[in-house]
């Protein structure tokens, strides 16, 4: 390899290394930063809808409320059906 050509295979490298590090710092940024506390919240599998997930604090403060959102949203689908 001639000189030219090992400087420019630096400056890749160097390019290439920075634009990861700002898209993992992006990441880390955006990923945490969505709630106050910085602390992800625990999920849950939602009773009664096998693929949906939901926050298991929203559900322990108030089950009842869960259960009868979800009856009122089946009675709906089959009055429409």
């Amino acid at each position: 390899m001639a000189p030219n050509e090992d400087n420019n295979m630096t400056i890749i490298a160097f390019v290439a290394a920075a634009a990861g590090a700002f898209l993992w710092a992006a990441y880390r940024y955006f990923s945490f930063s969505s709630n106050d506390e910085g602390e992800k919240h625990k999920m849950m599998r939602a009773p009664g809808r096998p693929y949906e997930h939901i926050r298991r604090d929203n559900f322990v403060n108030n089950p009842q409320q869960y259960f009868s959102k979800l009856r009122k949203e089946e009675r709906e689908k089959r009055s429409h059906n």
